[in-house]
């Protein structure tokens, strides 16, 4: 089971009968590592949405951080949403 913990994203391994806690260890998400490999226009951040069943996808897209629907002067160009797939080995 995944849980995000004091802004940390962990995985609990649980024993299907009682649900008890085995293990617990950082999640490795996809989500995570597309930080690093996208480049994010300055002045922005990069958003992710990953799948919660473990498919190995993920949107991740770059915009301005919240700004409470207030107006603005600029707008800022369009980005781009990415639909990722993270490779299988073989």
């Amino acid at each position: 089971m995944s849980v995000i913990r004091d802004g940390k994203p962990i995985d609990f391994l649980l024993d299907a009968a009682s649900l008890k806690r085995i293990e617990e260890r950082p999640a490795n998400r996809l989500a995570d590592r597309l930080r690093n490999m996208i480049a994010v226009p300055e002045g922005m951040v990069l958003n992710t949405l990953e799948d919660s069943n473990g498919s190995g996808m993920a949107l991740a897209w770059p915009s301005r951080p919240p700004h409470r629907d207030r107006p603005d002067e600029d707008i800022t160009a369009p980005t781009v949403l990415r639909l990722v797939e993270e490779a299988t080995p073989r």
